[in-house]
């Protein structure tokens, strides 16, 4: 069907109307020179320039015809592209506006509860606008003494899949420490403060292998940004590794919060227990939303519950005071 037309809408240009003109005027002109050229004998100075312009002019005519049938139909073509880009955009808010009507449907049935408004919208504005999901993340906190202040050093390992149906245009999901340079930074300046090294894989599918990703970052107020966003495909997966460097008071606290939903989660906090007391609080609904395990250098914890966004873990620590001699 689209041959037959695009055979139809290439062969209008060469119909018998008024439109176009310029393509039969063309093709007298030129029969007219071409036999003019090859018929007449010895032409004299005259008569070879009056069958030189009936031939050009007949050219013209003709070049004339192709470059405006080529010229309109590069128009209507990119007018068809716009349309449909258009069309495209229109159906995306129509497919948001009924996953969020679904959502909220979802919600009451399956709450068997009428929540305000303002809750069941922030509830499904949740769900419509999850695309990633974390199936495996891993954080690595590590306190070390820094003169009076600490050195904590973020490790993380997050493998995220895209839920949706559509393509996903992905960018860091980190976020650094801000902009503010604290007086310890000028006191120490041999170590690498802020964001020290990062590492981005993709996968097709949770069978096969991750491949590296080379393209170009820049640096953000956030932390950093690809120049072109990573498309990630339905059903693939991404695995983005972070270390950063942040300086700390004695008395402190680090908090960590999802921005996806997430299946689990490992934290391990790394420290000298002769040094640091250690603590923490989990922004979880459950209480026993995990489980914890002591070494002499390190506390482990296990989230066995799933994360929702803005759920997470409070560390905080006490550099303990020498004891008198």
């Amino acid at each position: 069907m689209n041959n037959t037309s695009n055979n139809h809408s290439a062969f209008k240009y060469f119909h018998l109307n008024k439109a176009n003109w310029p393509f039969w005027t063309s093709l007298p002109l030129m029969a007219i020179g071409i036999m003019a050229a090859v018929g007449v004998e010895s032409p004299s100075l005259l008569t070879k320039l009056l069958i030189a312009g009936i031939t050009e002019l007949g050219f013209a005519f003709f070049i004339a015809h192709i470059i405006v049938a080529t010229v309109d139909e590069r128009e209507k073509i990119s007018h068809r592209e716009t349309v449909l880009n258009e069309y495209g955009a229109v159906r995306e808010k129509l497919r948001t506006a009924e996953r969020r009507v679904a959502a909220k449907m979802h919600l009451s049935h399956v709450l068997d509860i009428e929540l305000p408004k303002s809750i069941s919208d922030e509830l499904s504005e949740y769900l419509i606008t999850s695309r990633l999901v974390k199936r495996k993340q891993r954080i690595v906190y590590q306190l070390e003494s820094a003169g009076k202040y600490v050195k904590l050093t973020q490790r993380f390992d997050a493998t995220l899949e895209n839920v949706d149906v559509q393509n996903f245009e992905f960018q860091p999901t980190f976020s650094n420490y801000g902009t503010h340079k604290p007086d310890i930074e000028n006191t120490l300046p041999h170590i690498k403060w802020g964001l020290n090294s990062s590492e981005y894989w993709t996968s097709e599918n949770t069978d096969s292998h991750f491949e590296p990703i080379n393209e170009i970052m820049t640096k953000t107020t956030e932390g950093q940004e690809f120049i072109k966003p990573i498309t990630i495909a339905p059903g693939s997966l991404i695995r983005q590794k972070v270390c950063i460097i942040v300086p700390k008071y004695c008395d402190d606290n680090e908090i960590f919060t999802n921005k996806q939903f997430s299946e689990n989660m490992e934290i391990e906090i790394r420290y000298d227990r002769n040094e640091f007391e250690v603590d923490y609080r989990f922004l979880h609904p459950r209480i026993d939303c995990c489980t914890k395990m002591e070494s002499p250098q390190a506390d482990i914890l296990n989230f066995k519950y799933p994360f929702l966004p803005s759920h997470g873990i409070v560390v905080w620590w006490v550099k303990k005071q020498p004891k008198p001699s």
